[in-house]
């Protein structure tokens, strides 16, 4: 772990494999008014040093916070001029209806708003392909279509509320799924969590988990809502180092 002030780097090894795709994570920053925080998290994101920053939901929790967001990525496109940005809404962006106006901050800055959708990436010689659900709550997310994704030597998933992973796992995905949302409870006492939003099974709000032939990444996220405090569950960056063999189908998820 790695920490910048109060946000830390948490990073995760995931397959097998002798070419290394940095994916770095982003989830619930829940932006409002500017402040140097957020101006130190673009330059914690930039020294990760990613192939591809994921952003999985609640970008923003108002709309001034999308005059944040901007200002974030003019930042951290100022160091990463090249790097791939796809994100997936979360309940706020859809409950507040700002997902639009996000979805074109985010392509001034050439990013990209993945709603049951996905992208196919070349990385240093390996296909990966990219899928981003809508949100559960306010959306309306197309589990099915992880079935007829095309072929690839990795596949990611991004979704907001990890129970879309789990849906996706039984639904036949097989790979990498990155999700937030829960806030790793927020405010834990003795380890367990106070209270969990919809969509956060309660063994399943944080940290890395094998679930049959799919990795889930669950990001405490790093912003809070309702209570403006952390207990328990600190703020945090992710950054999963994806192992991959040119050629191989899918990915066999480990740790380290």
């Amino acid at each position: 772990m790695n920490q910048a002030s109060d946000l830390t780097v948490t990073e995760y090894s995931v397959g097998e494999g002798n070419i290394v795709i940095r994916v770095t994570q982003l989830s619930d920053t829940h932006f409002t008014s500017w402040s140097e925080r957020v101006a130190r998290l673009a330059k914690l994101v930039i020294n990760t040093h990613p192939d591809v920053i994921v952003v999985t939901g609640d970008a923003v929790s108002n709309a001034e916070g999308l005059s944040t967001l901007r200002k974030f990525l003019a930042l951290v496109r100022e160091g990463l001029p090249n790097t791939p940005i796809y994100a997936v809404p979360g309940n706020w962006e859809r409950g507040l209806g700002l997902t639009g106006k996000e979805a074109r901050i985010l392509d001034e800055y050439g990013g990209t708003m993945l709603i049951n959708q996905y992208v196919t990436l070349r990385i240093k010689g390996v296909k990966v392909v990219v899928v981003g659900l809508d949100d559960m709550i306010y959306g309306h997310p197309d589990v099915s279509m992880v079935k007829s994704l095309p072929n690839a030597d990795a596949y990611v998933l991004l979704t907001h509320e990890p129970e879309l992973a789990l849906r996706a796992a039984k639904e036949g995905f097989k790979g990498l799924a990155l999700a937030g949302h829960c806030h790793g409870g927020q405010v834990k006492i003795l380890g367990y969590p106070l209270f969990l939003p919809q969509g956060c099974p309660r063994n399943m709000f944080e940290g890395m988990h094998r679930v049959g032939n799919t990795t889930v990444v669950i990001s405490r996220g790093i912003g809070t809502v309702i209570l403006p405090l952390r207990i328990g569950s600190e703020p945090e960056v992710v950054v999963i180092n994806l192992r991959i063999s040119s050629g191989q189908e899918g990915i066999t998820p480990t740790s380290s």
